[in-house]
């Protein structure tokens, strides 16, 4: 859980930084350089420490043992995080792209800078919970049994509202106010890591449904 939420997020800012170089969207820097402190450090530490006590799947005894030889990231881990980083780099530059106001410009406090900030912070929140369990939905009773979780979730945002919305800190985040329909949209293109994320997981359960229904069907000449 921890490295998944981990390396995603390095490689989504990866992404983002060189398709940005690239195109020259923003100047090629979409964040500042607190900016980007402020996601290493507080969307990467609370919540991600909050990970190492989610508790014990209750099927984990169940499962046979990972073979000694597996790397820790898998081939199905790695095109996990690839999607997911993929779906932060793309969500943040559209929102980069077509936010309102002037160009995203480096060092200039814009919208579209701001809200490209705050949309990648509302990524890494959703994130959290997507990368809990490889199989089991987020709309399921064992999403509440973490509430450190659902706490330093909260603890971010609440910081992230007092980066955009304090006049005082503007200048060291290099943000501006954003209104309430500009803050929704940052919300809901973040929410897009949560439905990819479970689209995912469904088609993981479908796989693993198979070979059980396979065993259960009766052999032809015997009697079930």
């Amino acid at each position: 859980m921890f490295v998944r939420f981990q390396v995603s997020t390095a490689l989504g800012f990866v992404a983002t930084f060189l398709v940005s170089s690239l195109t020259g969207l923003a100047g090629g820097a979409p964040f500042t350089a607190l900016q980007i402190l402020f996601v290493n450090l507080v969307m990467d530490g609370p919540p991600a420490m909050s990970l190492g006590v989610e508790p014990v799947s209750p099927d984990a005894m169940s499962k046979p043992p990972r073979p000694t030889g597996e790397p820790i990231l898998n081939r199905t881990r790695l095109v996990r995080i690839l999607l997911t980083s993929a779906v932060m780099a793309a969500g943040t530059l559209a929102v980069l792209t077509w936010s309102p106001g002037p160009e995203a410009e480096p060092g200039q406090a814009t919208v579209a800078g701001t809200m490209a900030f705050v949309t990648f912070v509302f990524f890494q929140v959703f994130n959290l919970l997507n990368v809990r369990h490889d199989t089991h939905s987020v709309f399921s009773r064992r999403t509440l049994e973490n509430p450190s979780m659902f706490l330093a979730g909260a603890a971010v945002i609440v910081l992230l509202v007092l980066i955009v919305e304090m006049d005082a800190l503007h200048g060291f985040f290099t943000t501006t106010n954003l209104t309430s329909s500009q803050w929704l949209v940052c919300a809901t293109v973040g929410s897009t890591i949560l439905w990819a994320g479970e689209l995912v997981k469904t088609v993981l359960r479908s796989r693993t449904r198979r070979p059980r229904a396979r065993t259960m069907q009766p052999q032809p000449g015997r009697t079930p």
